[in-house]
């Protein structure tokens, strides 16, 4: 039988093991019930670990009844059946470990992509900034010429071309940071006034604010938003939240992966109503982005919970960047109660002072959140 016993140490069950040795056996084992640890909180765990014992304890008690053993005998029997079980447990524990050290491993291998990704995307787009840049100079030296456009058109347009080149012109690094032969002919200056910014809005902003904080000023004091995760998608219909697929399923193509069309394509999607609700897609973003969130961490969890915490849509976190080492998830306020209680009822098993933190859009997304 199981019995769960309260640590003295953490307050949480620790299962046991319980079988009452038949009286027949009790002189020549010297006891009248078999109890061992099973280490674990986890009673499925506990239940499958107590199961194999109650089978080795059911051959032990068989041979002491059918092959009249001596006292010495059934003893070694007994002993064996220990070793054995903290065999097992010592297995269990290395496959685990194992398999810890590999998930770390690969969120270093993710981190090291990540800043290959980054390195590859700068070395390819700011070559072509500034022809990009011409571009749209001469775009404006056109539209000045003609007269097919009202003035109040005319004026829109070339107010656009003056944020375009403003973010292009923001792209491109300072002179004396380019090497000889590649120095910018553009006389404007390399920071651009945010301030004006009421939200940044990105579609994959957990990539792209860490990357606009690496290598631009100014991003890091704004609150951003993110098309993806902002944005309830699955629950008006989509299927999937690439921003290319959102588009196709909007009605639209568009040629993927150049900064100019991903910016047109995320504008364009976001100007849409979303069709069950008929809300319009920036207003629902905007909406979710500005209400605060909050990340809670489930520091010392059990182990064998880890897969649990995963599914529920937790991260690890390793510690490297100053915060707990410890699995943490990110939730609205309105769920804040219910994601306590499910860690202190499925997790912890008892009360508990859970570390929480309130993550507003100014630090969301960043390397500070």
């Amino acid at each position: 039988m199981l019995r769960a016993i309260p640590s003295r140490r953490t307050g949480q069950p620790r299962y046991h093991f319980r079988r009452i040795v038949p009286a027949l056996l009790r002189p020549l084992l010297g006891k009248t019930e078999i109890s061992l640890v099973l280490h674990t909180s986890d009673k499925l765990v506990a239940r499958e670990r107590a199961a194999a014992l109650y089978a080795r304890t059911g051959q032990l008690f068989r041979a002491g009844k059918m092959q009249h053993p001596t006292k010495d005998d059934l003893l070694a029997l007994y002993r064996d059946l220990i070793d054995s079980y903290e065999a097992a447990l010592k297995a269990q524990e290395d496959s685990a470990a194992k398999v810890l050290e590999a998930e770390r491993a690969q969120h270093l291998i993710e981190k090291a992509d990540l800043v290959t990704k980054q390195s590859t995307f700068l070395n390819t787009v700011l070559p072509h900034m500034e022809g990009l840049l011409k571009g749209l100079g001469q775009l404006r030296h056109t539209l000045e010429k003609r007269e097919v456009w009202a003035v109040t058109e005319k004026q829109g347009l070339q107010n656009q071309i003056t944020t375009l080149c403003g973010l292009i012109q923001t792209s491109l690094p300072h002179n004396e940071d380019k090497p000889d032969g590649q120095k910018s002919s553009s006389k404007q200056p390399r920071s651009m006034k945010l301030s004006a910014a009421a939200d940044i809005v990105a579609h994959n902003a957990r990539f792209d604010r860490l990357f606009a904080e690496r290598f631009w000023e100014g991003f890091s004091t704004l609150p951003w938003a993110c098309s993806m995760e902002d944005v309830p998608w699955q629950a008006e219909g989509y299927e999937g939240r690439s921003l290319g697929y959102l588009v196709m399923q909007a009605g639209w193509f568009f040629e993927g992966h150049r900064a100019a069309d991903d910016c047109l394509a995320g504008v364009t999607l976001l100007s849409t109503r979303l069709p069950k609700t008929q809300t319009p897609a920036l207003s629902a973003l905007l909406q979710e982005a500005r209400q605060p969130r909050w990340q809670i961490w489930a520091e010392n969890a059990p182990f064998d919970l880890k897969d649990k915490l995963k599914a529920r849509g937790y991260r690890w976190n390793d510690g490297t960047d100053g915060r707990p080492k410890a699995w943490f998830t990110e939730v609205p306020q309105a769920q804040k109660e219910d994601e306590q209680h499910f860690l202190k009822t499925e997790i912890y098993l008892r009360e508990v002072a859970l570390l929480t933190r309130e993550i507003t859009a100014w630090d969301r997304f960043s390397a500070r959140a």
